[in-house]
C-alpha cells in the first residue's frame, strides 16, 4: 500500500466521523491480536501432537522389543542352523508367484519354537512350522513372493525370531522380474 492511498483511505474514513475511525482502528486491533492467538495456538498443537507421536512410538518399539525378549527368556535357549540362507530365484516374469523352501535343523538341546517369520515387505508370505522342533530334528519355512506389479531386480529380507542366542536370523530371497510387454496401440499394433 503506498503513502497516497492511505492518505486517500484516512480522507474517506474522516469524512465518516471520528467514531468510525476509532472503530475501525478497534477492528484492525482485534485483528492483529487474532492473528498471534491463532499463530501461538498453532504452534502448541504442533508441538503437542509432535511430543505425542514420539512417545507413543517409542513406548511401542519398547513394548514390542520387551515381549519379543520377555516370551523368548522364558523359554530354554537352543541353536538353529539352516542348509541355506540365501535364495536366487534368477530372472522370473511379472505376475509369476514363486515359492522356496527353507529348511532349518534344531542343533541344540531344547525344543525350537519359532515365535514368529517377518517378511520385509508385504509381496513376500512365510508359512512355517509352529510346532516346536525337537532337538536334531528338521523344520520348514515356505516363501512365495509375488512379482506382480513389481518389475526389475528385488532383494527381500525375512526375520526369523526364535528361541535362540541370536534371537533373531535373517533369510534371503532375490532375482529379476522381467516386466511385462506393452500392449501397443493405434496404427504400429502387432498383428
Amino acid at each position: 500500500m503506498t503513502y497516497r492511498s492511505r492518505m486517500v483511505k484516512i480522507v474517506v474514513l474522516e469524512q465518516e466521523g471520528p467514531g468510525f475511525i476509532k472503530l475501525i482502528q478497534s477492528l484492525s486491533n482485534i485483528l492483529f491480536y487474532m492473528k498471534k492467538i491463532m499463530g501461538l495456538g498453532i504452534a502448541i498443537a504442533a508441538l503437542m501432537l509432535a511430543s505425542a507421536c514420539s512417545e507413543d512410538t517409542k513406548e511401542n518399539s519398547t513394548d514390542t522389543t520387551m515381549l519379543a525378549s520377555d516370551s523368548i527368556a522364558t523359554k530354554a535357549l537352543t541353536t538353529i542352523a539352516f542348509a541355506d540362507s540365501v535364495h536366487e530365484f534368477g530372472t522370473i516374469k511379472e505376475g509369476e508367484k514363486v515359492s522356496y523352501i527353507f529348511k532349518y535343523k534344531n542343533t541344540g538341546e531344547n525344543p525350537l519354537i519359532l515365535e514368529d517369520v517377518r517378511p520385509s515387505c508385504g509381496c513376500t508370505l512365510p508359512e512355517w512350522t509352529k510346532d516346536p522342533i525337537a532337538p536334531g530334528q528338521e523344520g520348514l519355512i515356505k516363501v512365495v513372493y509375488n512379482s506382480e506389479g513389481r518389475p526389475g531386480e528385488f532383494h527381500k529380507t525375512i526375520t526369523v525370531i526364535a528361541n535362540t542366542a541370536a534371537e533373531v536370523a535373517l533369510l534371503k530371497i532375490q532375482g529379476k522380474v522381467t516386466p511385462k510387454n506393452p500392449e501397443i496401440e493405434g496404427p504400429y499394433k502387432r498383428k
